[in-house]
C-alpha cells in the first residue's frame, strides 16, 4: 500500500470516528440540554459543559488520536447549528472551545490525566467566557452599564460591599474544581463502560445519506445575495447600535426586521418565546428604573432590545441560507468533501442514538447511566458508518472485454429472480462511428440516458481524461438524484469505476455512500490496476468476484 493510500485511510478513519463521536455528543447535547433548560434549572449551560468534559475524556482514553477532537467538536457543533431553521451561535462556540482545549492540552501533555484536567478546567472557564461575549454581542456594553448601576443600588440599598476579587476567586475556584472532577468523571467512565458487557441495542442501518443538513423546504428559494446583505446587515447594525442616534436607526432597522420575520418567520422560533421577551422587558425596565434621567434609561433599554432582536432574527437568518446547495458544492470543492461526508454520516446516525437516549427515561435522573451505555454504542456506530467486513461484488478485465454487457446481462437476471426488489445502478455501453469509440452514453435501471463522454465534444462542464472529454455534471446530477433511493435499494450496479475514481472523482462519492448502507448489495464493473486501487483505499471491505451462484 502506497504512504498516500495509508494517509488517506487514515484520514477517513478519522473523520468517521469523528463522525461517530460528534453524533453521540450531539444527542447528549440535545437530550440533556432540552431536558435541563425545561426545568429552567440554573447554571444548565455550566451542567453540560461539566458532562461533555466527562464524554470527551472518556473518548480520549478509549481513541486516543491525534487530530480527533477538533473534527468531532466541528462535527458536533454544525450537527447542532446547522439544523434547519436554526442558527444556534452559542454551542457553535462553546463545543468548538471544548474540541480545541483537548487537542491542545492532549498534544502539549500526552493522553494522561494532567492533559484532561487542564482541558476540563479550561473548557468549564471557557463556557463562563462564552457566555459573556454572547451577552455582550446580544445586548451591546450598554448591559455592563446596567450591571454596574445595579451593583452601585445593591450597595447603597444594604451597606454589603462585595469585593469583586474574592467574589471571582470564590468562583474560580469552583470551576477549577469541575474541571477536575469532570476529568476524573471520564476517566471512571472509560473504566466502567467498556469494560462491561455492552447492552443489546438494536441499531438501525447507518449510512451516509442522513436527512440532508441543507434542505429546507423545496418550496424555500434561496438567493446568495441575501447572504451578503444579511452579513453586511450585521457589521451596519453592530456599529451603528453604537454610535449612530437611535432615533434615526431604529426605523431602518424596524423594516429590516419586518422584511426577516416575512422571509424567514418559521425559522425566527426565538422570537415566539415568552421567556425571551420576559428578558427584553426585565432589562428594559432595569434600565429605566437605574437611570436618573428617565429617558436616556428608556433610550438604552430600548436599544438593547432592539438589538437583541436583530442579531436574533440576523443570525437566523444567515443559517438558512447557509442550507442553499451551492454552499454544498463550494465546500465540496474546496476540499472539505471529508467534513461533509462525515457530517452526513453523523445526521444519519443521530435519530438512533436519539432514540436510543429517550429509552433510557428514569436514567436522566442518573446521568452517569445514559453516559455509559452511549459510550457502549461508539464501537457499534464506527463499525456501521466504516462498513466494516462488508462484500463488494465485481466484474474485472481490460476495456472491451464485455463488462458493461455482462453488467447489463446481470440487471435483467437480477430483475428477474427478485421481482419484489429494487435493483437501481446504470451501465455506459460504446458509441461507435465507423468502428471506432466515439464516446459513452450513460443507461440508468429507470430508463433516463445521458451522454456521459465524447472524444469530439466539449462539454460545458468539461472533465477530460485520456482520448475523451467527460461531462462532469452527469457525475454529479446522477450522484444526487440515486443517493435518496440507496435506502430503499437492494441492489446497486456502477459501469465503470476507473482512474478517475481512484483520484476520488467521478462515482466515488456514490461508492462511498452506497457502502455504508449494510443491506445493499454492491456490483462494480472495474479494470483489474483500479481493482487493486480500490483494494488499498478500502482494506476494510472484501471485495469479491461475482458469485457463481446468481445467474448472469
Amino acid at each position: 500500500m502506497t504512504t498516500k493510500s495509508v494517509m488517506n485511510n487514515n484520514t477517513r478513519l478519522l473523520w468517521t470516528r469523528a463522525a461517530a463521536i460528534g453524533s453521540i455528543w450531539a444527542a447528549f447535547e440535545i437530550i440533556l440540554g432540552t431536558f435541563l433548560h425545561s426545568l429552567r434549572l440554573p447554571f444548565a449551560g455550566t451542567t453540560l459543559t461539566f458532562f461533555s468534559v466527562a464524554l470527551l475524556t472518556a473518548f480520549a482514553r478509549r481513541y486516543p488520536r491525534k487530530g480527533l477532537f477538533w473534527r468531532a467538536a466541528l462535527v458536533t457543533a454544525l450537527l447542532r447549528s446547522l439544523m434547519p431553521g436554526t442558527f444556534i451561535l452559542g454551542p457553535l462556540i462553546g463545543i468548538l472551545l471544548e474540541g480545541l482545549f483537548f487537542e491542545f492540552f492532549t498534544r502539549l501533555l500526552g493522553y494522561r490525566f494532567a492533559a484532561f484536567a487542564l482541558a476540563g478546567i479550561s473548557a468549564m472557564f471557557g463556557a463562563v467566557l462564552q457566555k459573556i461575549i454572547a451577552i455582550l454581542l446580544i445586548y451591546g456594553f450598554d448591559i455592563w452599564r446596567v450591571l454596574k448601576n445595579l451593583y452601585f443600588a445593591f450597595v447603597r440599598s444594604t451597606g454589603w460591599h462585595l469585593s469583586p476579587v474574592r467574589l471571582f476567586a470564590a468562583i474560580g475556584s469552583l470551576y477549577v474544581a469541575a474541571g477536575l472532577l469532570a476529568a476524573y468523571t471520564g476517566l471512571y467512565l472509560a473504566r466502567s463502560a467498556w469494560q462491561s458487557p455492552a447492552p443489546e441495542v438494536r441499531m438501525p442501518m447507518v449510512t451516509e445519506r442522513g436527512p440532508d443538513i441543507f434542505a429546507l423546504s423545496g418550496r424555500f428559494r434561496y438567493h446568495r445575495r441575501f447572504l451578503v446583505l444579511h452579513v453586511l446587515a450585521l457589521v451596519f447594525f453592530l456599529a451603528g447600535l453604537e454610535v449612530l442616534s437611535f432615533a434615526w436607526i431604529w426605523p431602518v432597522a424596524t423594516v429590516y426586521e419586518l422584511f426577516l420575520i416575512y422571509r424567514y418567520g418559521k425559522g425566527l422560533r426565538k422570537l415566539n418565546k415568552p421567556l425571551f421577551w420576559f428578558q427584553l422587558v426585565l432589562i428594559a425596565l432595569l434600565a429605566l428604573a437605574l437611570w436618573a434621567d428617565k429617558r436616556e434609561g428608556l433610550q438604552i433599554g430600548l436599544k438593547m432590545m432592539l438589538r437583541a432582536v436583530l442579531l436574533v432574527s440576523i443570525f437566523t437568518a444567515i443559517g438558512t441560507e447557509l442550507h442553499n446547495p451551492i454552499v454544498r458544492r463550494l465546500l465540496q470543492r474546496r476540499g472539505y468533501a471529508p467534513l461533509l461526508s462525515a457530517l452526513q454520516s453523523a445526521t444519519g446516525t443521530l435519530p438512533s442514538v436519539l432514540a436510543y437516549m429517550g429509552r433510557q427515561k428514569s436514567g436522566w435522573l442518573n446521568p452517569l447511566m445514559v453516559l455509559r451505555r452511549s459510550l457502549q454504542l461508539t464501537d457499534t456506530v464506527i463499525e456501521r458508518m466504516s462498513g466494516q467486513g462488508r462484500n463488494i461484488y465485481y466484474l474485472t478485465g481490460p476495456s472491451g472485454s464485455g463488462k458493461t454487457t455482462r453488467t447489463k446481462q446481470i440487471f435483467r437476471a437480477l430483475r428477474q429472480k427478485y421481482p419484489a426488489e429494487k435493483i437501481t445502478g446504470f451501465w455506459a455501453p460504446a458509441l461507435y462511428h465507423d468502428g471506432q469509440i466515439t464516446g459513452y452514453e450513460l443507461h440508468c435501471t429507470d430508463g433516463r440516458q445521458f451522454r456521459l463522454a465524447s472524444r469530439n465534444k466539449v462539454f460545458s462542464q468539461n472533465l477530460p481524461v485520456g482520448r475523451f472529454h467527460l461531462d462532469a455534471s452527469v457525475f454529479e446530477r446522477c450522484t444526487e438524484s440515486l443517493l435518496p433511493a440507496l435506502e430503499q435499494a437492494s441492489w446497486l450496479l456502477i459501469d465503470e469505476m476507473g482512474p478517475l475514481e481512484c483520484r476520488g472523482n467521478g462515482w466515488m462519492k456514490l461508492f462511498e455512500s452506497a457502502a455504508r448502507i449494510a443491506h445493499l448489495q454492491i456490483l462494480i464493473s472495474v479494470r483489474p490496476k483500479t481493482l487493486e486501487c480500490l483494494r488499498e483505499r478500502f482494506p476494510e471491505y472484501r471485495f469479491l468476484e461475482w458469485p457463481p451462484d446468481i445467474p448472469d
